[in-house]
């Protein structure tokens, strides 16, 4: 049999391999920044879509944030 692809749209499966190259950038793309996360060794990544320094600069933010707050009934200061 002949496992050739016969369709005029797309002969090569270029679309395929479109598809396939926006699947590997939203997989590797920082959650935070939107930055590439790819080329990152791992000891600089959280998870695969989100850089360290992204994670803590937000847990910092979020830190700050909950200073500004009562620990206890969490009402303004």
């Amino acid at each position: 049999m002949n496992n050739i692809k016969t369709t005029t749209d797309d002969p090569y499966g270029h679309r395929e391999f479109r598809k396939q190259q926006i699947e590997y950038k939203k997989f590797w793309t920082c959650k935070i920044c939107k930055r590439d996360t790819s080329a990152v060794e791992y000891d600089y990544l959280v998870s695969h879509n989100l850089h360290l320094e992204c994670a803590l600069k937000e847990e910092l933010k979020d830190m700050k944030s909950n200073e500004k707050k009562c620990p206890h009934c969490k009402a303004e200061l």
